[in-house]
């Protein structure tokens, strides 16, 4: 026993010994490498003032390629809305699409002149009202009706303004 008690103490002497020694010796460094210090000299050379602002020109798009834009957005739009009218997954999700395709509408009626823009407005104005039909309950939708309306203005939409088609009706650009 006595022998153990020994062991334990040499144990315990040593072992204070070598926490002693790395608290003498190594945190210094260890400290050291951890502390960020700042850089004063490279802070003070690194700001360089603009004196002179650079005016870039705004960006013209060709009325035809905003509409031709417009015009496969509304398209990407309305695969959506088959895919989800209907489905009683997400009615958020279906009123989104319709309202997005309402407005990419008009953004392309005020691209027209004349009476082809009060056509696209009105198709617009459609899709409007079929976007409103969703806020009534679950039980007073009429998708079937929701959807051959849908059809008629994607029919409408198609056949008649193209971009092909509706060319010569876009408002001539400022340059």
């Amino acid at each position: 026993m006595n022998n153990m008690m020994k062991y334990q103490r040499w144990m315990a002497v040593v072992l204070v010994t070598m926490i002693l020694a790395l608290d003498m010796s190594g945190c210094v460094s260890l400290r050291r490498k951890f502390v960020r210090k700042r850089d004063t000299k490279n802070a003070k050379e690194a700001f360089i003032p603009v004196l002179d602002p650079v005016e870039y020109q705004p960006v013209v798009h060709a009325p035809i390629k905003t509409y031709a834009t417009h015009y496969a957005v509304v398209r990407a739009y309305y695969k959506d809305v088959w895919e989800t009218l209907g489905k009683d997954e997400n009615v958020k999700r279906e009123r989104y699409l319709l309202v997005q395709v309402s407005s990419k509408l008009q953004a392309m009626a005020l691209l027209l002149t004349g009476e082809s823009s009060g056509k696209l407005k009105a198709l617009a104005d459609k899709v409007t009202s079929i976007s409103i039909e969703l806020d009534k309950p679950q039980a007073l939708r009429r998708y079937d009706l929701m959807k051959s309306d849908l059809k008629a203005v994607e029919r409408e939409l198609y056949h008649s303004f193209k971009p092909v088609l509706i060319e010569p009706f876009l408002v001539v650009s400022e340059k």
